[in-house]
């Protein structure tokens, strides 16, 4: 099998893998004989089914994305084209609910809790955020690497400029919607830069 995800940053490979790892990891810790459903939200890829495959966990994986479906989702994934803030319609709960670099590319602090709150009401085990959030070291990070795409080509990192224009989640904000909904977060990792 090609390995698709070999064409990602190294920074979205980590969180792939890492999230990969931690489902796969949950999962053994209840009930590795289980067929586990996970949600991602914001997911129009092929990478997480990707990782998953390579992992012991028996899983079905759904998407819901805005955007449509790419090209490469296969038919073991569901994808539905719809908004983060419109997954609470879906209809049924998921074992496990993932959110990979999308947070910050959905405007206003309002839309992003609606996300999260979605997230919240449709997961029976875990759910899991990864991805940059508003702080000065991932922000003057953001800007350089913006600098550079606008003196090699003349414009604006695309993902960028909406991280700009959308603004990054807050952590203190997303962690207080967990603990108002009851839940408790086991770790909370960043990156440095």
């Amino acid at each position: 099998m090609k390995k698709r995800y070999l064409q990602l940053q190294p920074d979205a490979f980590t969180r792939f893998r890492t999230i990969s790892f931690l489902l796969e990891s949950m999962a053994k810790n209840k009930d590795p004989k289980k067929r586990y459903s996970i949600l991602d939200i914001g997911g129009s890829s092929i990478f997480m089914y990707d990782f998953l495959s390579e992992s012991s966990l028996d899983f079905e994986l759904t998407i819901i994305d805005p955007r449509p479906k790419p090209v490469g989702i296969n038919g073991k994934i569901k994808y539905i084209q719809s908004t983060g803030e419109e997954a609470a319609h879906l209809g049924r709960k998921f074992d496990f609910t993932i959110m990979i670099d999308m947070l910050e590319h959905v405007a206003g602090d309002t839309n992003k809790k609606s996300v999260l709150d979605s997230a919240i009401q449709l997961t029976t085990e875990a759910v899991i955020v990864a991805g940059p959030y508003e702080d000065y070291q991932t922000d003057k990070f953001e800007h350089s690497l913006n600098t550079i795409n606008k003196e090699l080509f003349g414009v604006d990192q695309d993902w960028l400029l909406e991280h700009f224009q959308c603004k990054k989640p807050d952590l203190n904000k997303v962690l207080s919607i967990f603990e108002k909904a009851g839940l408790h977060t086991k770790s909370v990792a960043t990156l440095p830069f």
